[in-house]
């Protein structure tokens, strides 16, 4: 299944009192359809996301902190969006290390296979996506790493919302949204990201079937199963519950063989944590 609705935020620190000709840029580039609040990191009135959005965002610890972000659109005008929003960043302000390019990817039928963040997370390390980009900021962690955060402390951090997030995380059954990408001076490696942003779309495709995995993905998947069976469960548990979105990464009934080539796939690896949030 292929993901055919796409969507992009960027985040940056705008120049001091820039703020007007941005707005002029996207009434000359969208016309009527763009929606500005620079008080808030939501726009209420639109939530369904219909239109180009200039906003305040409030995680990059300054008062001049905006983020742009696309209507839902086709992959081709995903890139559309991405070219003019990071010419309007380099014009108009500036990025830095806490400032991050999230790319958000779904499928509009939700009748088929529901998307498999465990298989998604370990296709996207094997194609090296989800370190590329150098060290993230502490709200960006890198999920593969997860057995390294994983520590009573930060669990409570996770729950109260109080600084960090995965680098990947699934939005919806058939929705994930990508924050592999950003850092300082992102905005003048778009070709790069839409690059990367493909191979992330033959993934999704990948993750949405149950039939699909190659030798080398099996071999991720074994030694990811045989990682969390040295964590305890409860340690388990309290991240299930602090980030149920990030369930399948931590819950594995069985790893799948499908060489045999029927309905049902062989289980070759029971994996001691079948935990159900």
């Amino acid at each position: 299944m292929n993901p055919d609705r796409f969507g992009c935020e960027l985040e940056f620190v705008v120049n001091d009192e820039q703020d007007i000709q941005v707005k002029e840029k996207l009434g000359s580039l969208y016309g009527s359809n763009y929606l500005v609040d620079l008080k808030n990191s939501n726009i209420v009135s639109d939530l369904k996301q219909t239109k180009v959005h200039y906003k305040y965002e409030g995680s990059l610890e300054s008062e001049l902190g905006r983020e742009l972000t696309s209507p839902v659109c086709s992959f081709e005008e995903l890139k559309n969006y991405l070219t003019e929003f990071a010419l309007m960043i380099n014009t108009h302000g500036k990025t830095n290390s806490l400032t991050g390019l999230h790319i958000h990817m779904s499928s509009s039928d939700e009748s088929g296979v529901e998307l498999d963040l465990c298989k998604f997370t370990l296709l996207a390390d094997a194609e090296k996506l989800l370190n590329n980009w150098g060290t993230r900021n502490k709200y960006c962690l890198n999920l593969m790493g997860i057995m390294d955060y994983l520590e009573f402390e930060d669990v409570i951090l996770f729950k109260e919302h109080k600084g960090r997030v995965w680098n990947l995380l699934k939005r919806g059954s058939h929705h994930v949204e990508i924050r592999t990408f950003g850092g300082e001076d992102y905005q003048n490696k778009i070709q790069q990201a839409i690059k990367e942003i493909e191979s992330y779309i033959e993934i999704f495709n990948h993750s949405t079937n149950e039939n699909f995995a190659s030798e080398e993905y099996l071999d991720k998947l074994e030694k990811h199963a045989e990682e969390l069976d040295k964590m305890s469960q409860e340690m388990i548990e309290n991240y299930l519950t602090a980030f149920p979105e990030i369930d399948s990464f931590l819950t594995l009934d069985f790893l799948h063989n499908p060489s045999n080539n029927s309905e049902s796939s062989i289980p070759i690896y029971q994996s001691t944590y079948q935990i159900k949030p």
